[in-house]
């Protein structure tokens, strides 16, 4: 068995049997191996690529919980002053 094949072998057992992964590496004219993504854009400069941006998907509770915390301890603050007589 071969080093790929047990690499091949592990992967599946891994539940990884998707190949696709496997190709993105070519070597070049030195006989070393460079990603692909590296080989495409290496004529181009690194501020041309942007990577993505993450979206956040702001709903009616996401927003109510995070002024929800600041508010309670605000309240509680309050209401403990109170109890004391300080305020």
């Amino acid at each position: 068995m071969t080093q790929q094949q047990k690499i091949a072998a592990a992967l599946h057992r891994a539940g990884t049997s998707n190949t696709t992964a496997w190709g993105e590496i070519e070597p070049d004219d030195s006989g070393e191996a460079k990603p692909i993504a590296q080989i495409a854009t290496a004529g181009h400069s690194s501020s041309a690529v942007a990577p993505p941006k993450p979206t956040v998907e702001r709903t009616w509770a996401s927003i109510s919980m995070m002024w929800a915390g600041p508010l309670l301890s605000l309240l509680s603050l309050y209401l403990i002053l109170h109890a004391q007589g300080l305020f």
